[in-house]
Order: C-alpha cells, then sequence, then structure tokens
C-alpha cells in the first residue's frame, strides 16, 4: 500500500478537481436523488447508533412490501464514520463521500492498471483518465455509482485468483462492501466475475476456477440476508420500457465540459455520456500500433459484454432503431429486468482502453502528464452546480412531538418527480418520524391508489384510510384546512399541522 500512496493522494486531488465545489459545498447538487441518498446515509447512522435495523427504513410505512427499494449505502455509512468527527451535517458528508468514492474509484482503476503491467506513471494517468470519463460527471445525483472502485478492485483479485497470483479471499469481503454501496455494481461485477470464471474454464485452469467460484459464493452468501427484501420486491421492468443507449453517447462527452461539451449528440440520453477521453482513445491505439496492448484475452471479453450490454434491448444510432439488442437475453437473468439504464454498466466497458493505454502512456513521465493533461482538460467545466436547502419550520417542531406516523399531503403520486418526497425524506434526518409517503426507484403495490385517496382530503374515505394506516398526524403543506391545529408560514409556503388522535 506504501507504495501506492502518491496514486492515492493523486487520486484525491483529481477527483476534488473534477467534482469541486461539490466535495466540500454544504449544499446538495440537486434536491431529488442527491437528498434521498443523503437521508439514508443518515438514517442508517441514526438505525445504527440506536441498535435499530437499517434496512427498516421510515417510509412507506404501512405497506408490506415496502423494504428492498433502493440501495442500501452502508458502506458508504462505514466510510463517513471519520467525517463524522468533523460535521454532522448530513449534506456535507454526503459530498465528501462523493469525492472520496469517486476518488477510490480512480485508484482502484489505477492499481489494476498497475496490476496488468503499467509503470507507476501508467497508474497516474488510468486513475486520472478514469476519475475524469463524463461517465461519472452524468451522475452526479448517483452517489452509489461512483462506487465503482470495489468492482475495479473486485475484477484485479479474480484475476489474481485464476493466475494463481491469490486465493481470492479479498473477494469474500469487496462482493458484500460492493453490494452494501451500489447494487447496480454489484451485479455488474458478478457479471465480470461470470466472465472471468468461463474464460478461466476455457483456459482448462479447473482448479483456479474452483477457487474463484468458492470466494464468489462465499461473498455473495454474506450479502444476501441483505438482498432478500431486494428480491422480493425489485422493480420488474418490461423489456420495452427499459432505456437503450443510443450509439451517439459514446461519442458524447459531457455537456458542461469547456473543451467538448459542443459535441454531445442531443440524441444521447442525459446519464449516457460515454465518450471515453481522446487520451484513452489515442493511447490504446498507439499501445495496438505498438502491439503492446496488455490486454488479456479476460479484459478484452470484459470490456465488450459490458460494451453490448450497455447499449440495452435495442441497438439505436443517432436517433433510429435498428434491431433488437443482446440485452433482451440478459435481462432474462436473474435480476436483469431491474436494470432500468443499461448505460450504467459501461462504467466497465472502459477497461480494454484503459490498461492499454495504461502501459503505453506509462512508459515516459512526459507521455503520462501529457495524457493526464488531455483528460482533465475534456473534464474541465464552470463548476458542479449546487443549490441551497432548507427545512422548513414544521419540521424543528416535528422533531419535539415524537409523532408515531405522520402523513405528509399532498402525497406525491408520481415516480418521475422525486424532489417533493425526497426533500420531505431529507427534511425528516431531524426526526426520523415513519411516514407513509416515501420515494424510491419503485412504489410498494397498492401506493398510488391509496396516495389517490389521502389527497382526496378532508372526504370520508381519505380520513377513515389514514386512521387505519395508523396515522396520528397529518401535515399540510398546501391548501392548509382552517381547522389546522398548527399553522406556520415560511414566506414561500403555508403549512398547517392536524392530530388525529388529540
Amino acid at each position: 500500500m506504501r507504495g501506492n500512496l502518491p496514486l492515492l493522494l493523486l487520486c484525491l486531488v483529481v477527483s476534488a478537481a473534477v467534482l469541486w465545489p461539490l466535495p466540500f459545498s454544504p449544499n446538495p447538487h440537486d434536491h431529488g436523488d442527491t437528498l434521498f441518498n443523503t437521508w439514508l446515509i443518515a438514517w442508517n447512522h441514526h438505525s445504527l447508533t440506536h441498535i435499530r435495523n437499517p434496512l427498516d427504513t421510515p417510509h412507506f410505512t404501512g405497506f408490506p412490501d415496502a423494504e428492498g427499494r433502493s440501495d442500501i449505502l452502508l458502506t458508504q455509512w462505514i466510510a463517513s464514520l471519520p467525517a463524522r468527527a468533523v460535521t454532522s451535517d448530513p449534506v456535507r458528508i454526503h459530498n465528501l463521500l462523493m469525492w472520496l468514492s469517486l476518488a477510490l474509484t480512480g485508484f482502484a482503476a489505477g492499481v489494476l492498471a498497475k496490476d496488468r503491467g503499467a509503470s507507476a506513471w501508467g497508474a497516474a494517468f488510468a486513475g486520472t483518465a478514469f476519475i475524469a470519463l463524463p461517465y461519472f460527471q452524468g451522475h452526479l445525483w448517483h452517489l452509489q455509482l461512483h462506487s465503482a472502485g470495489l468492482a475495479m478492485a473486485g475484477i484485479m483479485f479474480a484475476l489474481r485468483t485464476t493466475e494463481s497470483r491469490c486465493r481470492g479471499w479479498p473477494l469474500v469481503a469487496l462482493i458484500p462492501l460492493q453490494g452494501l454501496a451500489s447494487l447496480y455494481h454489484w451485479y455488474f461485477l458478478n457479471i465480470a466475475l461470470l466472465v472471468i470464471l468461463l474464460s478461466t474454464l476455457m483456459t482448462k485452469s479447473r482448479k483456479n476456477a474452483k477457487a474463484l467460484l468458492l470466494m464468489a459464493f462465499l461473498g455473495n452468501a454474506l450479502m444476501l440476508p441483505f438482498l432478500l427484501p431486494q428480491l422480493q420486491n425489485a422493480a420488474h421492468w418490461d423489456i420495452n420500457t427499459i432505456t437503450s443507449t443510443d450509439a451517439a453517447s459514446f461519442l458524447s462527452p459531457w455537456e458542461t465540459s469547456f473543451a467538448t461539451g459542443w459535441l454531445r449528440s442531443p440524441h444521447a440520453h442525459p446519464e449516457a455520456a460515454l465518450w471515453p477521453g481522446i487520451a484513452l482513445v489515442a493511447g490504446s491505439i498507439w499501445a495496438l500500433l505498438k502491439k503492446d496492448t496488455g490486454n488479456t484475452r479476460t479484459i478484452l471479453a470484459i470490456g465488450i459484454v459490458f460494451l453490448v450490454y450497455s447499449l440495452g434491448p435495442t441497438v439505436t444510432a443517432w436517433g433510429r432503431q435498428f434491431c433488437p439488442g443482446p440485452f433482451r437475453l440478459a435481462a432474462l437473468l436473474p435480476g436483469g429486468a431491474a436494470i432500468r439504464l443499461p448505460a450504467r454498466a459501461a462504467c466497465l466497458a472502459f477497461l480494454p482502453l484503459l490498461i492499454p493505454a495504461a502501459r503505453q502512456l506509462g512508459r515516459k513521465p512526459v507521455w503520462a502528464l501529457a495524457g493526464m493533461t488531455v483528460a482533465l482538460g475534456e473534464a474541465a467545466h464552470p463548476g458542479v452546480t449546487t443549490m441551497p436547502v432548507i427545512i422548513p419550520e414544521h419540521h424543528h417542531w416535528m422533531a419535539e412531538q415524537h409523532a408515531d406516523l405522520v402523513l405528509y399531503l399532498p402525497v406525491n403520486e408520481e415516480l418521475d418527480l422525486p424532489t417533493i418526497e425526497s426533500m420531505r425524506l431529507y427534511c425528516g434526518t431531524l426526526h426520523f418520524t415513519p411516514s407513509v409517503n416515501g420515494y424510491s426507484t419503485s412504489y410498494p403495490v397498492g401506493y398510488a391508489e391509496t396516495a389517490a385517496v389521502l389527497n382526496s382530503w378532508p372526504t370520508d374515505e381519505a380520513t377513515e384510510l389514514a386512521f387505519r394506516l395508523g396515522v396520528d398526524l397529518v401535515i399540510f403543506e398546501q391548501g392548509v384546512p382552517a381547522e389546522a391545529d398548527l399553522q406556520w408560514f415560511d414566506g414561500r409556503i403555508r403549512t398547517g399541522a392536524i392530530w388525529l388522535d388529540r
């Protein structure tokens, strides 16, 4: 580890530069998924320090299938513990975790490149280029997708296992840690392990294949208790509603880039910024011409699998649909239909470019520095936007009331409008009062119908349903009734509260 300390420090600096000013901002990037993840990490801390089950999240209360509808983020909670000695602000902790996660992902990419034969300078280039990928700039509201470093480390140790360079024990820890950080990357890591296993069997190295299979089994067995709610309630998207990735995305940098933002295609999905970067492409082509790709057949196979996977259910290019894609077969695998945006798999599709480029450019410091400069130049942007968030007065009041179950009206009935419920959850970090309301990648069975009835308040049907659910406090954030027990006005919205059992 000591030999890699300069690489780690470099990745921390590069990550801060790419995400600036987010890592040290008191404000979130957005009021949607960022606040939801901020709330979830805060809930993990609250539940575990109060000896409660973190999987029993205090939203969607009253619905038997409420659990297992989002990432778990327990790995991020573990990583947040040192930061809590400095700050208790949930947003600041989230932003610090975003910075740390991206830095460690770049660090893992550099170590993997070094393990595959790159020099220390090549590893520095690999870490920098990977952090600067538009992929991460396209997911600034998804902390969990910045945790790909665990999957990269898992791939490295799996390859070492098949080469008899280790026994694979790190996988037993890396697999559940990746699952507790990001279910997407846990799923992708298992696909990569399957590719490595099949490649090993093709070389007739059955002893090493058995070792890899055993370690992968043990790692996933440790993850199983956390997966059970996910297996029961995971979203199951119709194949035609899963978002395909336009091929233009692979030539489209992130739109806020000073240097290349103007190249972004209007056909590319907002979260599909899959241009690998000039330095990676040029370096890998150079390595190919020098016949020094540094690519094992397995690394190439992993890249191809994830490249094809990321295209989604329909092969599309510049807005034109051509034919069904191989993802339709992959979606038949367990959990495959829960991948709403297959482009998120493309993170690992860059490996066949990353490793040969790192080997070639790492031969001379001046080449590596030039590649790092180009990668950072492409990533340069005006700065990650942040927006202030203000906790309304009634949440401070609720922190002193200890209600059993709160209902916020109106209830948001649509998944594509997360800001309303995410804001309520974030504000709930003051008190963690269980609520009927909630937000996740999918709703519990009957939630939309329940929301429609509750939104008809003050009808008899709505009040009876609230009593039946066990609600004892109703918070009105629009259309405050005259009979409200308490009312607030913060200059923006009027809010009222009614106790149902007082």
